[in-house]
């Protein structure tokens, strides 16, 4: 992902220190390199090649790699098990998932109904999404009937197509809110 985009997440990120985030999909851990000090990053990432560059940057960073593993995220989720009050994601686009979660689709759906289960009350999701999820039918149409009806979606940003090396796809940036400052307005 684009240094750019990282550092545009960041700024949609809370300066409170002492928060619990979580990074599935963490890829080289652009996140953990970037988050504050006093925070508690959990991280993962499947390929190892990827999880090895991610483990030096926030080494070479000074960074806490204690919980920055070489995981898979979706059949060892940490949200079963605790809350955060950060998940913050950029998952692979369009990943069929198969028999290895019978209900959820792919892995964007995956990760949206995972993440807003696995938040603490005041928690928030930042996740990189392929367009499609705002007009696709089925279960993304239930899953944003969802996110409306439970007041949950509290920014809906438009990312420019190109942005992203290895692929055209339009996307966007999807921010949750359990303890939003708005209720019931989503902002565009």
């Amino acid at each position: 992902q684009p240094l750019e985009l990282t550092h545009f997440i960041m700024g949609l990120i809370s300066n409170d220190q002492g928060q619990k985030i979580y990074n599935p999909f963490a890829g080289i851990a652009s996140f953990g390199v970037n988050m504050n000090e006093k925070d508690s990053y959990y991280g993962q990432e499947l390929v190892p090649t990827s999880w090895g560059i991610g483990l030096l940057r926030l080494i070479i960073n000074g960074k806490d790699h204690q919980n920055y593993v070489c995981n898979d995220s979706v059949t060892n989720w940490l949200g079963n098990s605790q809350k955060f009050d950060l998940i913050v994601a950029n998952p692979p686009f369009n990943v069929r998932l198969h028999e290895r979660v019978e209900e959820l689709r792919n892995l964007e759906d995956f990760l949206i109904t995972k993440g807003y289960q696995s938040l603490s009350s005041n928690g928030r999701l930042i996740t990189i999404l392929p367009a499609g999820f705002l007009y696709r039918d089925g279960q993304d149409q239930r899953l944003r009937k969802e996110l409306v009806d439970g007041d949950l979606i509290d920014t809906i940003i438009s990312l420019p197509t190109g942005l992203f090396h290895n692929t055209g796809i339009a996307t966007i940036m999807l921010v949750l809110n359990k303890n939003k400052k708005h209720p019931n307005k989503v902002k565009f």
